[in-house]
């Protein structure tokens, strides 16, 4: 059993925020959810997160941005970066920022629910 993750899920699309964060508090993890980069600072400044769930490309600061901005300020929190348009390249430059993990959309859940397990242990 996983335990209860404070998790910020960032994404543009509501259906995505809607879909991931029902099965995130299905699991039993605290979700707030966030629009942009911009809005997912604003809660991190607010809030202590376990995990943040970052879309790449979002309108305004986007993913790889966010990412940029949580390690510059010494945040060692993991980040799943998610794309619906990734190729390796996007992996590697995440990987490179410091993101813990990589999720090509549509997210499957259980391979989301094992890199969140995997986080855990």
């Amino acid at each position: 059993m996983t335990p209860a993750l404070r998790i910020l899920l960032v994404d543009d699309e509501e259906i995505v925020r809607e879909t991931l964060c029902d099965f995130m508090l299905a699991c039993g993890h605290t979700v707030t959810q966030a629009s942009d980069g911009r809005e997912a600072v604003a809660s991190l400044t607010k809030d202590d997160f376990d995990l943040i769930l970052a879309d790449v490309r979002m309108p305004g600061l986007d993913g790889m941005g966010l990412l940029e901005n949580v390690r510059q300020e010494g945040s060692d929190i993991p980040v799943i970066m998610m794309t619906g348009h990734g190729d390796a390249e996007m992996e590697t430059q995440a990987a490179h920022l410091g993101a813990t993990g990589f999720l090509v959309k549509p997210i499957r859940l259980r391979e989301l629910d094992d890199l969140v397990q995997n986080l855990t242990r």
